[in-house]
């Protein structure tokens, strides 16, 4: 069962591209996307905070309770300005948060703290967080800010979980999960990788972790075989049978 629910999910990825390509949709795999949709349906987070605002910020809240509030910070105005022009939530807000220094001091592009401080410690005065997304600027240091903002029940989300230089900021995070493949159609076989910890709550608990590794290990072997053609075969069928 376990294997054919893998196969399932896979195949509901598909149909999920296949809408996208006239949605808005989050920059994030379809299997990131159904992680975070589970983790907030089964978490009931009343309060939610992402840094690095985008399509996430339009469309995360669907799976939120009424009463629940999604605050997204966001260092570039020009971006910040168009994201909110489409948010159509009232308890959804777009938090402009300029940068203190520019361009980036650390050696990988990132931004580090102190180009990026007031974004960083911004979500402070509204804390405690039942839910926060890592997918901005500066991540290592808002994972560490996190550890502080994060309620004890709640957990913490970081996307592109594979570049090394998040990880020493992991650490402190008693319960984690990883979910990994390799993409042969990324340029040097790149690693792809979503996190999830928390100081206080087994991951388990609130995500079907071995369904979803399943499902990770189905895309891995797909990517590996590079049976690209069965793909594309497969996403023509179930788009025939949309139209």
């Amino acid at each position: 069962m376990g294997h054919l629910d893998a196969i399932r999910g896979f195949i509901r990825q598909v149909r999920r591209e296949i809408t996208a390509q006239t949605a808005i949709t989050p920059w994030m795999r379809y299997m990131e996307i159904e992680i975070v949709e589970e983790l907030l349906v089964r978490l009931h987070p009343r309060r939610c905070l992402e840094w690095g605002a985008g399509f996430s910020t339009l469309c995360f809240p669907e799976s939120l309770d009424r009463e629940a509030t999604w605050l997204a910070v966001e260092h570039d105005h020009e971006w910040a300005t168009k994201v909110d022009a489409m948010n159509e939530r009232p308890n959804v807000r777009i938090q402009h948060v300029a940068a203190n220094h520019g361009p980036w001091s650390d050696k990988h592009g990132d931004g580090a703290y102190s180009d990026l401080a007031d974004y960083v410690d911004y979500p402070t005065a509204f804390a405690l967080f039942d839910f926060v997304l890592v997918d901005g600027r500066a991540r290592a240091d808002c994972l560490e800010r996190a550890l502080e903002l994060a309620a004890k029940t709640g957990v913490v989300v970081l996307h592109d979980a594979q570049r090394p230089y998040y990880h020493d900021a992991l650490a402190a995070y008693e319960h984690q999960a990883w979910f990994r493949f390799y993409d042969v159609r990324a340029s040097g076989h790149k690693e792809r990788a979503l996190w999830i910890g928390s100081t206080g709550v087994p991951i388990e608990k609130v995500l079907d972790v071995p369904r979803h590794h399943r499902i990770w290990r189905l895309y891995g072997v797909v990517s590996a075989l590079r049976i690209w053609r069965l793909y594309a075969a497969l996403r023509a069928l179930l788009k025939g049978r949309a139209s």
